[in-house]
């Protein structure tokens, strides 16, 4: 089971700041300030569609994969699934903890849905547990990250065709 720790210790920055020491770009993602260490952080923010669930993302997103295995299309009802590695330290939840359910997809590996509108969010496996993988759209804020690899495109959808030039791996 997922245990959820909220900090407070941080002040968000966007891009409508006002403090004269920072400077705010709407372009890149929003920043924190953490109090604890003084270290500006980037932070991006996350939800569910209805709004039950939020999440943060304090660090970096790692790069976003493509993947068009057939239980990710089953799992997320289209093509592909876009989701990006993060650091579990790194991943707080804001509200909605109690909102969240999860499914055991295959041995070890958890599916995190909000049990309120069924948006996927993310996904853990006990292979992994310092990582989690986030679902790229419930992302809030801006994130400049563009998709890495298409993964598993042996198994993609007959009816979809790739027509960019990202790397693809069977």
């Amino acid at each position: 089971m997922l245990t959820w720790k909220s900090e407070t210790n941080s002040f968000a920055v966007g891009a409508a700041c006002a403090h004269p020491n920072l400077v705010c770009n709407a372009s890149k993602p929003p920043q924190t300030v953490n109090f604890k260490t003084g270290n500006i952080e980037i932070m991006h923010q996350g939800s569910c569609f209805c709004g039950a669930v939020k999440y943060e993302v304090r660090g970096d997103i790692g790069p976003i994969t493509l993947c068009h295995c057939a239980a990710c299309r089953k799992l997320n009802g289209t093509a592909f699934w876009a989701a990006a590695s993060v650091e579990t330290k790194e991943f707080h939840m804001v509200s909605g903890g109690d909102a969240l359910t999860q499914f055991e997809s295959s041995p070890g590996v958890q599916r995190v849905f909000c049990g309120v509108c069924g948006s996927r969010l993310f996904g853990t496996s006990g292979a992994a547990p310092a990582t989690i993988r986030l679902c790229i759209g419930t992302l809030d804020t801006p994130i400049l990250v563009k998709p890495a690899a298409h993964i598993f495109v042996a198994e993609k959808a007959e009816w979809f065709e790739i027509h960019d030039e990202i790397p693809q791996f069977p």
